[in-house]
């Protein structure tokens, strides 16, 4: 492990089995990952004090939630891809990571609603009414989309997605 870790600036790891996968495909993944838990010392492994954890998220790092107890108790482990250590320090890059993946994500949905260039349809105001609302939630949160270069993206012509309330998306 020290080998494969050494000199890195960011370790990542994600979840090892998805939601709904039956217990057989449980103890596989745990049996064959387990030895590649990100903890403090595969962090020290890399030698660099600086080196950051990324992860997806969600990350079952303790037992401390139904599904982190609920985990311990049917295949006795404490934590899957990093333990507590990792998650709760300074390190933890995480949540800046899932910060940046929700403002690429309200990018896309922005140029996506756009029936021209966001720039020109900003300046015509031509964005369909789930458009609008959608805007409206995003303005503050997402400046740079408000004034980045335009782009080509276009909407499909007569095609509406549904994509739910306005509320639900902030």
């Amino acid at each position: 492990m020290e080998e494969g870790v050494r000199g890195y600036d960011f370790l990542y790891t994600d979840v090892w089995v998805s939601m709904g996968e039956p217990d057989e495909v449980w103890k596989e993944r745990i049996a064959m990952l387990e030895p590649y838990r990100v903890t403090g010392r595969v962090m020290d492994m890399t030698g660099k004090s600086e080196c950051r954890f990324l992860h997806c998220l969600p990350a079952f790092h303790n037992r401390k939630t139904a599904i982190g107890e609920h985990t311990c108790q049917k295949f006795g482990i404490d934590c899957m891809e990093e333990n507590d250590e990792v998650f709760e320090s300074p390190r933890n890059a995480a949540f800046l990571e899932a910060e940046n993946r929700l403002h690429t994500i309200k990018a896309v949905m922005v140029a996506t609603l756009a029936e021209e260039s966001i720039e020109d349809a900003l300046a015509r105001n031509s964005f369909s009414d789930r458009g609008q609302q959608v805007l409206g939630v995003m303005e503050q949160s997402l400046p740079c989309a408000f004034h980045a270069p335009a782009t080509s993206a276009k909407r499909h012509e007569g095609q509406d997605s549904d994509l739910g309330s306005a509320s639900a998306m902030s």
